[in-house]
């Protein structure tokens, strides 16, 4: 499940569509989120479906340092479950299985080996939070024991002229990323959505037409924000059209034009690339194919299941919708000489609703009980099986308002931010 492109309006600007739908901002046309997953189930035949600024543009050595890498949390116990100066300002055949909300609930007990760090995808660059809301979100992540949150920053939205960058974005961003950090809690960027100037396309999934232009304002967002935040990831979800129309290559483009510039603006700073929606293995291995390695510190994926109802400890049967078949992942990384570099899960969960009659095997709900089962079931199947995932992330911090149920339930809390059965299960697993 990719993260929408609705972002923070710039005053007077609306980001609702006439229904109040949350849409993905592209400029004559709107997108609801998850459709592109269901032309992937139809494709497959199966349920898977920043002149810019100068170097010199960076903020003085003297940054404060990230807070912990936060990559492991030891289980506590056996539980039942500052900124440089802006240029000028602008704006799957199906599985045969039955829907089910209500399979039996297991409880799987915290492994010995040290649970991944955990954290969740945060729409904080979104207009339908306030400054209070976004404080309210990241108090109640630390307290449930996240180390980590994913925001989504909007290429199109922070550069919308070639060198201008949009100050109220900027601010925006800077926001969360401080009080994030204030929290002890690490910061992902994930950075897409081309601009109209850098691609002649109105339709921002289309790749730029020079990828130096992404990689500018790569490097010069890791120079900005130099000691805060701790990795940037390289578009989202690039194998499925919805959210980049472009090739491997094209993507392996974006990943060498975006390293050497990030390593330069903070050389600790990972560069994860892939985003990959499942485990997609045959989009790995176009990405070596194309030259990609040694252009990114860590690949990610995110490993939803299909059905979407499955059990975390479904066995990999050499489908990429399976979690267990990150397990292929790593063996191809292994293969490349990659063995030394990490997964992260950056997008995983269950949606909690009532499955509704001939749902496609996508869209099949679990009831809250079962989704906080598979929280804690996939933290520690992962420890003891995949040791080479000390991340995962998951979607969503709390419920959205789409008004489709499968999209809007995936939060670890209510839309108004109470907790749900899974936030109070991972809370006393990590705390």
């Amino acid at each position: 499940m990719p993260p929408e492109h609705r972002q923070e309006p710039e005053p007077a600007q609306a980001t609702r569509d006439p229904g109040g739908t949350e849409v993905l901002l592209v400029k004559g046309q709107s997108k609801t989120k998850g459709s592109d997953r269901g032309r992937r189930l139809a494709r497959v035949g199966g349920p898977i479906v920043i002149a810019l600024l100068a170097a010199a543009c960076v903020p003085s050595a003297g940054a404060d340092a990230p807070p912990g890498d936060g990559t492991t949390v030891a289980a506590k116990k056996p539980a039942t479950t500052s900124t440089t100066a802006a240029p000028t300002t602008t704006t799957r055949a199906t599985v045969a299985t039955t829907p089910t909300t209500s399979a039996p609930v297991t409880t799987t007990p915290p492994p010995t080996a040290p649970l991944p760090g955990f954290g969740t995808q945060f729409h904080a660059t979104w207009g339908d939070y306030t400054d209070a809301q976004r404080v309210l979100a990241l108090d109640r992540l630390k307290a449930a024991g996240a180390t980590w949150v994913r925001i989504d920053v909007g290429w199109e939205t922070l550069e919308p002229s070639a060198g201008s960058i949009a100050s109220w974005y900027l601010r925006l961003i800077e926001f969360s990323v401080d009080q994030a950090r204030s929290r002890g809690i690490n910061v992902i960027l994930t950075l897409w959505a081309t601009p109209e100037w850098a691609s002649g396309s109105a339709d921002n999934t289309v790749p730029p037409r020079n990828p130096a232009d992404y990689g500018r304002l790569a490097g010069w967002l890791a120079g900005h924000f130099r000691g805060r935040v701790a990795a940037y990831e390289i578009w989202n979800e690039p194998d499925l059209s919805g959210f980049f129309q472009g090739s491997p290559t094209q993507y392996v483009g974006l990943l060498k034009a975006a390293y050497p510039t990030i390593k330069a603006g903070d050389p600790a700073a990972k560069v994860v690339g892939g985003a990959t929606e499942m485990n997609d293995d045959g989009y790995l291995t176009s990405v070596y194919a194309a030259g990609g390695r040694g252009s990114f510190d860590v690949w990610s994926t995110h490993p939803y299941m299909g059905p979407s109802n499955a059990a975390p400890e479904t066995p990999d049967d050499g489908n990429d919708w399976i979690l267990d078949h990150v397990r292929a992942i790593r063996a191809l990384m292994v293969a490349k000489g990659d063995g030394n570099k990490p997964i992260w899960f950056t997008e995983f969960g269950w949606s909690s609703h009532t499955t509704a009659a001939g749902a496609p095997t996508w869209k099949y709900g679990v009831t809250q009980a079962q989704q906080a089962d598979y929280l804690v079931r996939a933290l520690s199947f992962v420890a003891a099986n995949h040791t080479y995932v000390p991340v995962m992330i998951w979607y969503n911090e709390r419920n959205k308002a789409t008004g489709d149920i499968h999209e809007d339930n995936y939060g670890l809390m209510t839309r108004d931010f109470q907790p749900k059965p899974a936030y109070t299960a991972v809370q006393s697993l990590l705390t």
